[in-house]
């Protein structure tokens, strides 16, 4: 969603709102990899909480970055203040309540599942 609402704006030649300073990060997966992590999760047993993600992580800065250098243009960016409850982290409260269990990682065992996504 946010990659579409970068696009757009660049080809209306607008500039792109950045809440916070940009060094916050977010984590990217590819979809093929999405859907793997889905078809081996029935091999869970019932109940079992499983984050199916890359666990790549990236600032919203390098994001940008990359997607201007994928579209051959420089982004204009205009950084506005942080939103209430916006995380510095995707992902954090999940982790800080120990809920948190990537697939690729701890799970990925016990699913036979590893992510595709460089990094």
């Amino acid at each position: 969603m946010a990659f579409n609402k970068v696009m757009r704006a660049k080809l209306e030649d607008r500039d792109i709102v950045v809440y916070g300073d940009g060094t916050q990060t977010r984590a990217f997966t590819y979809v093929d990899d999405i859907v793997d992590g889905l078809i081996l999760a029935h091999k869970a047993a019932a109940g079992t909480i499983l984050n199916i993600g890359g666990g790549n992580r990236v600032s919203v800065i390098e994001a940008m970055a990359t997607l201007g250098n994928a579209m051959g243009v420089k982004l204009r960016l205009q950084l506005r203040s942080r939103r209430l409850g916006m995380l510095e982290t995707h992902g954090r409260m999940l982790e800080e309540q120990g809920t948190r269990q990537a697939a690729g990682t701890r799970r990925g065992s016990q699913l036979e599942w590893h992510g595709n996504a460089p990094g």
